[in-house]
């Protein structure tokens, strides 16, 4: 099996992360889901424009509660991780052929204070 690594590098969060909990061959376990939206630059001079890329990322266990804990739409991370197949059969037998991105490493970029003020602007009133 090959591996494809990705990395998201000085991006941000395009909403919340949500968390859910699922149950497994492990036991229950949680699994988050979010958003990552990074900037890559193509052209040179004049005609120099920034492309956003947006990836929908999902995150298992301590680090899923981690980043929904923590984290809230606009925060600031570094994100490397893998794409793994996603491939199932639908409820008539047919194959179905996908692909996720997980997260194995996330940098939390904000400050303290940030991550605090996006968090407090996060919960509703």
């Amino acid at each position: 099996m090959s591996v494809v690594r990705i990395e998201q590098r000085a991006a941000h969060l395009a909403g919340n992360v949500r968390l859910q909990f699922v149950h497994g061959t492990e036991g229950r376990t949680a699994k988050g889901t979010v958003t990552v939206i990074s900037n890559t630059r193509f052209g040179t001079g004049q005609d120099r424009k920034d492309v956003p890329t947006a990836i929908q990322w999902t995150l298992w266990g301590k680090l899923a509660e981690s980043a929904a804990q923590y984290l809230a739409k606009g925060s600031h991370v570094n994100i490397v991780g893998h794409l793994a197949n996603n491939n199932y059969k639908d409820r008539e037998g047919q194959d179905v052929y996908g692909f996720n991105f997980v997260v194995e490493e996330i940098d939390y970029l904000d400050t303290k204070e940030q991550a605090e003020a996006r968090r407090a602007a996060a919960v509703p009133a």
